[in-house]
Order: C-alpha cells, then sequence, then structure tokens
C-alpha cells in the first residue's frame, strides 16, 4: 500500500487544524505558531501529512532558498515528525517526497517529547542539545518536592516579597512585553534565532494556546513577564523577560505559570534547554526538578551535488554535518547563490 502524502498550506487553517486532530502534537504543529513564524521568516510554510494504513504523521516544514536552491526546514519550536504508529516507512516516503520536490536537504527538528523513537534510529539524525521537561501530572505537593533548594526558597519569598502576580494576559502586560522583549534578548547575547518582528509577538499573543503573566513590583510597575503555549498534550515555555529589578522573580512566575497548565491537564511543560548544553540557561531550568531529554534532528541531503556546490561556494566543507545545518546557511555566512537563476534538481 502507497502513503498517501500532502502539503497543507497556511491559507488552508480549518484543513491544517483538522489534520492535528488525528495524532498528539505540540505547540509548534499548530497554524497558529507556523503562522507567527511566517510574519518572521517570510517562508511558505506547510503541514505535511502522511497517512499508510493505520500510521499516520504530520510535520510542520518551511521553504526557503532561490528557486531551484530551495531547502525545507521546520520552523521555530519543538515541532518535527509526529504521529500515531509510525514505523521507519514514514522516514523513507518523507525523503522520497523531499527529493521529489527538488529540494537540497532537509533540517528536521524532532520533539524530545512526542517524536517516535525510531526516527532517533536514522543515520542523520544527531543530538545536539537537552531539555528539561516537567510531569505536571504527579501534583504540586511533588513538584514542589523536585524543586532545588533555591527554587523552593524563591516560590516561597515571592508570596512574601509584597509584589502581585498578574493574571492571563491583559492590555498592560501585552505592552510590556512586546516594548521589552527585544531589548532583553538583545541584552543576553541571542542569536539570530531570535529576530522575530514584532508581527509574530503580536500573534503569539494573541493566539488561545498561549498564556502569559506578570508581576508588578509596589509601585504597580510591571517588572517581569512570562509567556507559555500548550496543546492538550504538552505545554512549552516559549519567552520569559524582566526589567533587571524582576530578575529574581523570573523563577516563581515559570512555576505560576507551570501550575495554571496543570490545572488544565496539561500533562508535561518543556522548558526547553540552554543555548548550548550545560549553560546558565540550561542550568537555571534543570533546577526545576524535571527530566531531561536529548533533542536532536534529522539532518538530511536530497541532492548531494547542489549541496556539495552550495557549501564550496561558501567555503564551508560539505561532508561535516555535526555543527550548523546546512553549513552554507551558517548565520556569519553570506547564502550564496548560483549565477544563471534557476537550476534543475540534481542527484
Amino acid at each position: 500500500m502507497s502513503a498517501r502524502q500532502r502539503l497543507v498550506p497556511l491559507s488552508e487553517p480549518d484543513e491544517w487544524a483538522e489534520a492535528l486532530t488525528r495524532t498528539p502534537h505540540a505547540f509548534a504543529h499548530t497554524w497558529a505558531s507556523c503562522k507567527a513564524m511566517q510574519l518572521s521568516t517570510g517562508w511558505p510554510t506547510y503541514l505535511y501529512t502522511w497517512e499508510n494504513g493505520s500510521s499516520y504523521a504530520v510535520c510542520a516544514v518551511a521553504e526557503r532558498g532561490m528557486p531551484g536552491e530551495e531547502d525545507v526546514v521546520t520552523p521555530y519550536g519543538f515541532g518535527g515528525l509526529v504521529g500515531t504508529q509510525v514505523d521507519a516507512q514514514v522516514l523513507e516516503d518523507w525523503t522520497r517526497w523531499a527529493r521529489e520536490r527538488g529540494w537540497v536537504c532537509g533540517y528536521l527538528g524532532l520533539n524530545p517529547l512526542l517524536g517516535s523513537p525510531v526516527l532517533r534510529e536514522s543515520g542523520d539524525y544527531a543530538e545536539h542539545n537537552d531539555v528539561y521537561v516537567l510531569d505536571l501530572r504527579q501534583g504540586s505537593r511533588d513538584l514542589f518536592a523536585a524543586l532545588s533548594t533555591n527554587r523552593r526558597r524563591q516560590v516561597r519569598a515571592f508570596d512574601k516579597g509584597g509584589v502581585r502576580r498578574i493574571g492571563d494576559g491583559g492590555q498592560r502586560l501585552r505592552t510590556f512585553f512586546l516594548d521589552n522583549v527585544d531589548a532583553f534578548l538583545r541584552e543576553r547575547g541571542a542569536t539570530s534565532t531570535y529576530a522575530f518582528t514584532r508581527a509574530t509577538y503580536e500573534a503569539l499573543l494573541d493566539s488561545e494556546d498561549v498564556t502569559f503573566h506578570g508581576v508588578e513590583d509596589r509601585d504597580g510597575q510591571i517588572v517581569a513577564a512570562t509567556v507559555l503555549a500548550w496543546t492538550p498534550y504538552c505545554g512549552e515555555y516559549l519567552f520569559g523577560i524582566s526589567l533587571p529589578e524582576g530578575r529574581r522573580w523570573s523563577a516563581a512566575l515559570l512555576w505560576a505559570g507551570a501550575l495554571q497548565l496543570a490545572e488544565r491537564d496539561i500533562p508535561y511543560l518543556n522548558l526547553g534547554g540552554g543555548v548550548r548544553r550545560g549553560d546558565g540557561v540550561a542550568d537555571f531550568k534543570a533546577r526545576f526538578g524535571g527530566s531531561r531529554l536529548p533533542l536532536g534532528a534529522l539532518r538530511q541531503v536530497y541532492r548531494p551535488r547542489t549541496y556539495v556546490e552550495l557549501c564550496r561556494a561558501a567555503g564551508v566543507e560539505p561532508d561535516d554535518r555535526t555543527g550548523f545545518f546546512p553549513a552554507y546557511r551558517a548565520p556569519d555566512l553570506a547564502v550564496p547563490r548560483f549565477s544563471g537563476g534557476t537550476r534543475r534538481p540534481s542527484s
């Protein structure tokens, strides 16, 4: 039996939503998340669906590059191939599909919670980081007990600190986040991955699957905000920002958000990881006592000759897939272009 494959475009939000009802998925798979990211990238974005008998899988993908040189990537977030009764056949069919589409290569990040273990057996799979995940099903008492000593102290101090937590949403909190997020990320040395437009942030905050909370000091000034997203299968920590005087409340604010998701019966909260394993951001998240899970991606080349030409034009080694992928798109490089316009796919 041959698999049925299709690409659902962003122009079909109802069809996109219907396709997701058939499998567990994360926020990064949703139309709302992908549309928000597209407002920054401008890339054509789709939901790939695969069906073979009782097996079913989806994956949000975006196309980027000049005609004849397009590659494919999973949009920002913890997306990737997810599905029910998924086996190695989905990867074989996907790879064949990608070659037929004429893509040069593909970077498919895999969801550390929902991705099928069989995908990690592929020779194209490589791990590059860790994430920390809270099991919200265990209840607030056990969640609190799992916090580090310092985290428990911070949560208790919040209740005695003379500050007030602002509930879900609100225009003042929205304005605070939008006015301060770019400066906060610049101060933290965030990479170009986080170079989102204001329209992206606004779309995320408008999503019914996103919640954001803040902290007011004694003078009524908002000094910190946390943004979380969820599906019925898992929640995700999207952003946390603060003014200098509000940084000491960041952990307690994230803890409050986790408890709210637990009240919604969301089973897990993916806190994400650091910029790299073991850095300060990773340590901040590890202290919440969650499980550490590996984060990896499929790095695939569909048109080897074209991939080699693009890498050589950029002055990078095409055989090295251990660093940034595709290598010719590394942030410190100008993306090379062939002369002469569109090229036909090569194999």
